[in-house]
């Protein structure tokens, strides 16, 4: 992540021990959200160490946490300048993780100034199955507890225990970390009790972060249903998502029909990026469809999706039944149930073509007695 734009505030904390002089001095950076801490001591027989803390008090996780330490004479003559990355490998949004440097120059340092170098956003967390528990009080600068790794089928490599002990001030007094079997395979479900002693024995509290290879994220699921009142038998297509895409990730569809029972199906993730399946729902009633998105692991054995379910119904209809169709020379049925008269009404033609040839057609002998009388007509006027 580009630091421009963000901001930081670092603030160091001085410790005055009458076995060294030595400052803490602060810089002012704008890194939002991002609070490291830090204080040196000169330890009789280890040298001089910078302990701190960095603490993540904005609303996203980050990772690959890089601190500078660089160290001055008492002319300000530059000694050395030190970078440490932080473990855990991801501090998750609200909690903090503590670090330790030790100077190259111990007997000349009189200044140290601490600084945030370098972090990242992630979508990822810290794996969330290793649990610690029945932890004990810090009797002489030692502690014991018991590990476990509670997830039910993944194994996990590397996982350590990063325990910080304090004094009664609250200044880190030591840090120190434990390998749960050996940094070996710790298997799912598998526990181990563990011993954690600092070389200092007046510790006052202790503060225990598990750490390992594994990194988790929650996703995204989503699940459209692209007829929310479909017709039996017919094809019905359901589309499915989820984020982050994998290319080996797999899902799994589960129909539970009206009459009950389940039919599961996978679906794949596609060339154009989704996820589908299609299916005939055969029965009329509400259907429930769920989506279970499982476990996977992310480049090797580094990061680790969780797994995920949602559901979603529709109700399948059955088919309209077409009305009855009555067919006839002059009349059809339609839906309505209205009958409509097909045939040729020429009764409503009120010309006196129509007229005529309407009578002329319908009275016999008609015709013949029209001529008679025109040629009567004739005859008399002639005669005249």
């Amino acid at each position: 992540m580009n630091l421009k734009g963000l901001g930081l505030l670092i603030i160091a904390a001085a410790l005055l021990i009458p076995t060294a002089s030595a400052n803490i001095a602060a810089e002012n950076y704008e890194i939002e959200d991002i609070t490291v801490t830090a204080e040196g001591r000169l330890v009789p027989n280890y040298g001089y160490w910078v302990f701190g803390e960095v603490l993540n008090d904005g609303g996203y996780n980050i990772r690959d946490v890089v601190v500078e330490v660089t160290t001055y004479d008492q002319s300000d003559g530059l000694l050395d300048t030190l970078t440490i990355t932080i473990a855990p490998r991801i501090i998750d949004a609200g909690t903090k993780a503590s670090f330790f440097v030790k100077s190259t120059v111990p007997n000349q340092v009189y200044d140290v100034w601490v600084r945030l170098q370098s972090y990242k956003e992630t979508e990822f967390s810290n794996f969330p199955y290793i649990e610690i528990t029945n932890v004990s009080p810090v009797s002489e600068g030692k502690i014991t507890g018991t590990v476990t790794n509670t997830h039910p089928s993944i194994n996990i490599n590397n996982v350590e225990i990063i325990a910080t002990f304090y004094d009664y001030q609250g200044y880190i007094d030591d840090i120190k970390t434990y390998g749960v079997n050996e940094y070996g395979v710790f298997t799912a479900g598998a526990s181990e009790e563990f011993t954690i002693e600092s070389d200092i024995w007046t510790p006052y509290t202790v503060s225990l972060i598990p750490n390992c290879d594994l990194y988790a994220r929650n996703p995204t699921l989503m699940m459209n249903i692209s007829e929310k009142n479909p017709i039996i038998n017919e094809n019905l297509r359901i589309d499915f998502d989820v984020y982050p895409k994998l290319p080996d990730s797999i899902i799994t569809v589960t129909f539970y029909p009206p009459s009950g029972g389940a039919f599961p199906h996978n679906a794949h993730l596609y060339l154009d990026g989704t996820y589908y399946v299609n299916m005939k729902p055969t029965e009329t009633g509400e259907y429930t469809v769920s989506m279970e998105f499982l476990p996977t692991l992310v480049n090797g054995s580094r990061g680790y999706v969780e797994g995920a379910y949602i559901e979603d119904t529709f109700i399948a209809k059955a088919a309209p039944v077409a009305p009855p169709t009555i067919t006839g020379s002059n009349t059809t049925t339609t839906d309505t149930g209205n009958s409509t008269d097909t045939s040729t009404d020429t009764s409503s033609d009120t010309s006196t073509d129509s007229i005529t040839e309407q009578i002329t057609s319908r009275i016999p002998g008609y015709s013949f007695v029209s001529i008679m009388l025109g040629l009567g007509v004739l005859s008399m006027i002639y005669r005249r």
